[in-house]
């Protein structure tokens, strides 16, 4: 009985031993297993933070790039000279209006207002408050509020629009003072949105929708000269300039006042501006005139700013050309980074997978 129970006792605790290493060793998989899944979550994502990680890299080396470059230094000195002398135009464009504003404004209401008789005055007068027009697609109402507005301002047609069945003989008088007036002083209000008054413009030869508008272009002008680059250059100087004026903030000049007051009718497209230059209207079609007489006085200065303008936008070219190449060079090199690092990055995610799926296979069946 002994011999047999000491059998039974050593067989015993050789299963009981079997049995603690088995849960040892299924724990110690379990544990592996776990472990490698963390490690493979982990890995995902470092994987989908590699972009932005490397992207905030190129970021760094970009600005540290610019930084350090001479050439950029001298890229963004141009940039700032072009700039200074857009706003120099756009201030000679501006003294120009403004001048002939201040010079002509009152000849021109002396003009309109010795035309009249005090009896034809007295009958325009009773549409104040009544006569009124819209600006703005029948969305409000616009009404002819003082005689100041019925007598100078730019709205005289869609007056005598109004006026014309019930006041013939006096809108037709009207019309041809008004008419008149404008021919004689033609950039007291220029073209605008809404009012077709002086035109400062002439056409741009460089606008071509369609084959058969380059044809007939190359046919009536021939080829674009020099002058016509002078007024594109200009036009792009009014607009950006003018941009750059009105964040300025600048207090309206007094002479606005008469203007603002006779030009904003309107209650949703106008507002009081600063600057006679903000009312000048340009489509894509079209390009301001150098020529035209409004520029006459500082024609010259205008001339000799556009091409400094000419000559610094060349060497703008060249050095951007050559920045933008740098700059595709240190994108070029980040994208490999990129590519290289998710590339890394998959393998070992792959080789994490391979373990974690061996292990599974070791399980205790």
């Amino acid at each position: 009985m002994k011999i047999r129970e000491k059998i039974f006792w050593v067989f015993f605790a050789g299963l009981i031993l079997q049995s603690v290493g088995t849960v040892a060793h299924d724990e110690y998989i379990k544990s592996k297993e776990q472990d490698l899944r963390k490690k493979i979550e982990s890995k995902k994502t470092d994987m989908q933070l590699i972009p932005s990680r490397v992207k905030s890299q190129e970021h760094d080396s970009i600005v540290h790039f610019k930084e350090e470059s001479p050439e950029y230094q001298d890229l963004t000195q141009k940039r700032k000279t072009r700039q200074d002398l857009q706003i120099c135009i756009a201030q000679l464009v501006e003294k120009s209006m403004s001048e002939y504003w201040i010079e002509n404004f009152p000849k021109y209401k002396s003009y309109i207002d010795a035309a009249f008789t005090t009896a034809e005055k007295s009958e325009l007068s009773q549409y104040i408050g009544v006569a009124h027009f819209t600006l703005s697609c029948d969305i409000d109402t616009n009404y002819y509020k003082t005689m100041d507005e019925i007598l100078y301002g730019p709205y005289w047609r869609e007056f005598a629009n109004f006026a014309i069945n019930t006041s013939p003989a006096v809108i037709a008088k009207y019309k041809y003072v008004r008419t008149v007036a404008e021919q004689q002083f033609p950039y007291i209000y220029v073209r605008s949105v809404f009012y077709q008054g002086g035109k400062i413009t002439t056409d741009n030869p460089e606008y071509i929708e369609s084959y058969q508008d380059a044809e007939w272009i190359k046919k009536q002008r021939g080829p674009i000269d020099s002058l016509d680059k002078y007024n594109r250059i200009l036009t792009e100087c009014v607009k950006t300039g003018r941009d750059l004026l009105r964040a300025k903030s600048v207090k309206p000049s007094k002479y606005m006042y008469d203007f603002n007051r006779l030009h904003n009718v309107s209650k949703i497209f106008t507002a009081d501006i600063n600057f006679l230059i903000e009312s000048l209207f340009v489509v894509d079609c079209e390009n301001i005139d150098l020529n035209s007489a409004l520029f006459n006085k500082y024609n010259s200065q205008i001339l000799q700013n556009i091409k400094q303008i000419m000559t610094i936008d060349t060497q703008i070219t060249r050095l951007e050309s050559k920045h933008n190449a740098d700059i595709k060079q240190i994108e070029h090199y980040f994208e490999n980074m990129t590519h290289d690092k998710l590339q890394n990055a998959s393998q070992e995610l792959q080789q994490l997978k391979i373990e974690l799926s061996a292990y599974n296979n070791k399980k205790t069946k």
